[in-house]
């Protein structure tokens, strides 16, 4: 009993620790490679455009303070 219990932590750990370094190898290679690599540009560098406010404005409505 006492071996198989052991052999099972084993087993669960090996899974935890593989799922562990897949993680972090991942997340590393992510950091080096970059994310223009990995995304591709960004939308506002294919089309030339940019997000920008146009107008603020505040409403006082029966249900509060819109701001849009």
């Amino acid at each position: 009993m006492q071996v198989r219990r052991k052999r099972i932590y084993r087993i669960g750990l090996g899974i935890v620790l593989g799922s562990l370094v897949l993680c972090g190898a991942s997340g590393a290679a992510a950091v080096y490679i970059g994310p223009r690599k990995i995304l591709g540009p960004s939308y506002e560098e294919v089309h030339g455009t940019e997000c920008r406010t146009v107008a603020a404005t505040k409403t006082k409505d029966s249900d509060g303070i819109w701001i849009r």
